[in-house]
């Protein structure tokens, strides 16, 4: 459960672990950056900079796409993927981390 207005800035989950949401009740946004090299290569120069607070990722990123979820709503979010979230209205999410020890997982 998380209350309205909380956020979270554009981070890859740790340890090679794939993550689902699936809400409950609420929205929740996500934007989600396609973990290609050039992608990995801006993230790991934008989180060792010191410039997160006025540098917007997506910038230097070849894409990134707004995921909004509602009620009934599941979300994946494979090893590698970069994203961010924010809490639009008081949520409550069911979610698992599954630790994969894989560097990539294919998507479909």
């Amino acid at each position: 459960m998380s209350v309205k207005g909380c956020y979270t800035d554009f981070h890859i989950d740790l340890g090679g672990t794939s993550v689902w949401y699936h809400i409950l009740r609420g929205k929740k946004i996500f934007w989600v950056i396609p973990p290609t090299q050039e992608n990995i290569d801006a993230y790991e120069e934008w989180s060792v900079s010191g410039q997160q607070e006025s540098v917007f990722l997506a910038d230097r990123c070849s894409s990134c796409e707004m995921v909004t979820l509602e009620a009934g709503n599941t979300f994946l979010i494979p090893t590698g993927q970069s994203y961010k979230l924010f809490d639009w209205s008081l949520l409550q999410v069911v979610g698992l981390v599954t630790p994969t020890g894989q560097s990539n997982q294919p998507i479909g």
